[in-house]
């Protein structure tokens, strides 16, 4: 922007939202806020809580308040450009959120099948994109709920992440230096359609990545 169009007001705005998000000791965060996606993740534990539960409500409507044209969500309040990541994460959490979001959740489900890709995987961020394994397994994940509806691209889905599983048991890491944490998503994924993830090739999968975790935890338990 500065060699093309200096003048623009992008470059204004967006040197504003540099100072304001400048930390105290001088050092600049890779985000300024995830908030849509740390209400939704956080949803997802407080309503399992009883203490924390009441809280949820008041997040719901939140994260459902949101919503973009498309059907899917940004990552933060402010933003216009959707992901199938907050997306997925925000399903999980108004499915099991105390208020119905049935509107919500059908122009959601649209998105998510809107960004399936014909191998079967999900991109994060546009149709059409290279897919990721832990979107895939994120977009099973949202999907399941209405499995009876969308069982072609949870399938085709399920058929992705199977194929993309390493000889040691392990995952394609996406956004994480962890293996535990794709592994994780993927068993997530396979376990809330069962009925779709029945046959020998899972059943192989998951046995292979449980025994990756137990042959690499620490001596301390982690």
């Amino acid at each position: 922007m500065h060699t093309y169009r200096p003048k623009d007001r992008a470059v204004t705005d967006g040197l504003l939202r540099f100072t304001l998000a400048l930390n105290d000791d001088g050092g600049m965060p890779f985000l300024d806020s995830q908030d849509l996606w740390l209400t939704a993740v956080a949803g997802l534990e407080f309503v399992h809580h009883p203490d924390l539960a009441p809280l949820t409500r008041r997040m719901a409507a939140f994260v459902a308040s949101w919503q973009a044209p498309d059907g899917g969500w940004p990552f933060a309040t402010g933003m216009h450009q959707t992901d199938v990541d907050t997306t997925t994460r925000c399903m999980e959490f108004l499915h099991v959120a105390p208020d119905r979001y049935d509107t919500v959740l059908a122009n959601a489900t649209s998105y998510h099948t809107a960004m399936a890709g014909v191998d079967g995987g999900f991109p994060t961020w546009v149709r059409g994109d290279a897919p990721d394994l832990d979107m895939t397994a994120g977009a099973i994940l949202a999907l399941a709920p209405e499995r009876e509806h969308h069982r072609g691209p949870l399938a085709r889905a399920v058929d992705f992440v199977l194929a993309a599983q390493l000889p040691d048991g392990t995952f394609e890491r996406s956004w994480t230096i962890s293996e535990s944490s794709a592994i994780q998503r993927v068993l997530d994924a396979l376990h809330a359609v069962p009925e779709l993830a029945a046959d020998h090739r899972a059943a192989a999968a998951v046995g292979r990545a449980i025994a990756r975790l137990v042959a690499t935890q620490h001596p301390d338990g982690g």
